[in-house]
């Protein structure tokens, strides 16, 4: 038979030392949960050297104090694992349960008798050893930590234990004192000892286990890192490869537009001139044109070459209908071959607005090519021109006698390469609205109720300089 007393007392050594083993073992592992299991042994140390001085300290000290410390013992120590989970802790909590332990004790002292008080006693420890049994399991599984399943079997063990020495001798215990040398309190001193011991050098095998869990996550988390900034890296480039595209598809469909025009002029220069071999105005303006559209195309591939966009943000106050007039001059062979009829409606002051000219032209052009384009196979060909203010701002209107745009199209216009043509890129309409909302306008597109498609630019009215 073992010596509980010597027993009890070496397992109150432990759990006075243990703790500040630890906490000097583990100063950088400290953590809230780590401190609380470390109170947890210190109080159940104290609880039983304050139930050893029953005879020299006052009862309540050494009966309600004490077992309430024990009780604590098993409170801290499951709430300890409870937050290495996660989960959620207050110091009011904590001061509630206490209390509760404190008001438990205190109600079996006033109502039972001392057998029946011990046997109550250990059956509700065994029941809070199950339970920090449990959450020690819960932790094991979680970070698969074999010291957590070591403290999850040694308070099963404590639990069960305690549990059924409480059911076994219920009702007829000679000496309900934990210090006498009777079999079953030996048993229990002796268990009490072992679980101390495995349980505090568990927890120290635990808290290296979480720190190491820890900095392996931290790894994979910097390897994932590191993951992610390659592939965004990868993206950059694969848009970057797009952006080009787009810049070489713009700068395709841009150029197309002044090289074909100048050379329809020289083509109508030359047959002038093989029919009248003498200089006449008619030849002069398209050697006029020609040279427009041939310093245009070196203003665009500077602009493109010069700061990498389609369309730069020179501001400069810009005549709307003169930026009209101008196009249309230089559309005027085009026109002129497809018979089209022009309606225009002109307003008879100068509507300025703030911006890129250069742009501005960009976006008259491609709506009349559009326009143009809709009517080649049609055999009345009008066009409506329209420019006048409206409130605050300046309005362009093209429309054409064209068969109009199709439903699924016209909602999805103004998308690059979307187009509705077989031979189209897709672009000019993307560019003019790009070009128009970079100058705080709107570019909108719609069916006319007549027929046709209607283009409507809208921009905001200036009568100063700008800045």
């Amino acid at each position: 038979m073992f010596d509980s007393q010597t027993t009890l007392l070496l397992a109150t050594v432990l759990f006075l030392v243990l703790p500040l083993m630890k906490w000097l073992i583990l100063p950088r592992q400290g953590s809230w949960a780590a401190d609380l299991w470390c109170l947890g042994g210190l109080m159940a140390g104290v609880g039983i050297v304050l139930l050893g001085l029953r005879p020299k300290v006052p009862m309540v000290v050494s009966f309600h104090v004490a077992n309430t410390l024990i009780i604590g013992c098993f409170v801290c120590s499951a709430q300890s694992l409870r937050m290495s989970l996660g989960k959620h802790w207050t110091l009011a909590g904590w001061a509630g349960r206490m209390v509760l332990a404190l008001l438990f004790y205190s109600a079996l002292y006033e109502w039972t008798s001392d057998a029946w008080r011990g046997v109550l006693y250990r059956f509700t420890l065994g029941c809070l050893g199950v339970y920090t049994a449990f959450w020690a399991w819960r932790l094991s599984r979680h970070i698969h930590s074999l010291n957590a399943a070591l403290i999850a079997g040694a308070h099963l063990v404590v639990g069960l234990s305690l549990m059924a020495h409480s059911v076994w001798t219920a009702g007829h215990i000679v000496d309900p004192s934990p210090f006498s040398n009777t079999w079953d309190a030996s048993v229990i001193s002796l268990v009490v000892l072992l679980m101390t011991v495995v349980t505090n050098v568990s927890y120290v095998g635990l808290v290296l286990d979480e720190a190491a869990s820890d900095k392996l996550k931290a790894q994979q988390a910097q390897q994932a890192a590191l993951q992610t900034q390659l592939l965004d890296t990868q993206l950059t480039h694969l848009e970057k490869r797009g952006r080009m595209a787009i810049v070489s598809g713009s700068l395709a469909h841009e150029l197309n537009q002044p090289l074909t025009a100048a050379t329809m002029n020289a083509q109508m220069a030359e047959r002038q001139w093989t029919l009248a071999p003498a200089a006449n105005p008619m030849l002069l303006r398209l050697l006029d044109q020609i040279e427009i559209g041939v310093e245009r195309t070196v203003r665009i591939l500077q602009r493109i070459r010069g700061e990498n966009e389609l369309v730069a943000q020179h501001h400069e106050r810009v005549d709307l209908q003169a930026v009209l007039d101008r196009t249309l001059e230089q559309m005027a062979p085009e026109c002129h071959r497809l018979s089209v009829q022009l309606i225009q409606k002109r307003s008879p002051h100068p509507l300025w607005c703030v911006g890129d000219g250069l742009g501005f032209s960009q976006v008259v052009i491609n709506l009349l090519r559009n326009a143009l384009q809709a009517m080649a196979t049609r055999s009345d060909r009008r066009l409506w021109l329209g420019c006048h203010a409206q409130q605050d701002r300046v309005m362009l209107v093209i429309r054409d006698s064209g068969p109009g745009m199709p439903t699924d199209v016209i909602e999805r216009w103004g998308e690059p390469f979307q187009s509705s043509r077989h031979e189209g890129m897709g672009l000019g309409l993307a560019i003019s609205r790009e070009i128009v909302t970079r100058h705080q306008g709107q570019l909108q597109l719609r069916n006319h109720p007549h027929g046709g498609l209607e283009a409507v630019v809208s921009m905001p009215m200036t009568t100063g300089a700008a800045a």
